[in-house]
């Protein structure tokens, strides 16, 4: 049975609580398995807002242990403020900061109020087609229903043009930055010169909320060590 799982601001438990470490623990072997596979022993896909972010994972339990099959992180400028850092799209996806597209990125950006990253989309490559197409799904639905509970509608994101992540945000309600996949197309050197499309939503589309009807009874029982765990921890902090 699939199971939904949230982690989130670890930078507060971190130090407190042996399941939410040896989860990120697992959440990132997956990460670190899956792009190894495509990129190369020198990808590094782990940094600090791994503690400040929210994680989403679907996962499966054997014997009283949560596997994460699934995983992306979430991150919003209200986050990355509490902890004085600056919201990381800019830095993470280019090397020339200058650019006229990472300009229109860093317009969108400064232009909400309230805005969300998501990156480090990541699924066990070790899985059938049929379970992949189907947690991908299902993710979608889950981030739907998240990110509406946090009343968060304004996301940016740069999506994998290898693996075709781009059809999977279209699908959420994306679009590309400059209205046009062309000039939204840029290539990262620092990672592995791989091509990536800049996108941003500002509305959920009718297929993300539909399949977040599907998949709700997931949800209802969702997993969240914010509160499964953390008010324990501020006591005893």
């Amino acid at each position: 049975m699939w199971k939904f799982v949230i982690l989130s601001d670890l930078v507060s438990s971190y130090a407190f609580s042996p399941k939410q470490r040896e989860l990120l623990s697992d959440i990132l072997a997956l990460r670190f398995e899956g792009y190894r596979k495509y990129y190369g022993e020198k990808s590094i896909p782990q940094d600090c807002f791994d503690f400040i972010g929210t994680h989403l994972v679907i996962a499966t339990e054997e014997e009283g242990k949560l596997i994460p099959q699934i995983c992306l992180r979430s991150i919003t400028n209200k986050q990355t403020e509490n902890y004085l850092k600056d919201f990381p799209f800019i830095e993470h996806m280019f090397v020339n900061k200058k650019d006229e597209l990472s300009n229109s990125c860093q317009e969108f950006i400064n232009s909400n109020e309230t805005i969300c990253y998501t990156n480090n989309y990541t699924i066990n490559p070790n899985l059938s087609a049929d379970e992949k197409l189907l947690l991908s799904e299902m993710m979608m639905a889950f981030y739907y229903l998240h990110h509406q509970d946090e009343n968060i509608n304004t996301f940016i994101t740069a999506a994998s043009d290898k693996f075709k992540v781009y059809n999977i945000r279209l699908k959420q309600g994306y679009n590309y930055i400059n209205n046009d996949c062309e000039l939204s197309t840029f290539a990262a050197p620092h990672i592995m010169n791989e091509k990536f499309r800049a996108m941003a939503m500002t509305s959920f589309s009718l297929e993300s909320r539909n399949a977040g009807k599907r998949y709700k009874k997931f949800y209802d029982e969702i997993i969240d060590f914010r509160t499964i765990e953390n008010e324990d921890i501020k006591k005893t902090a």
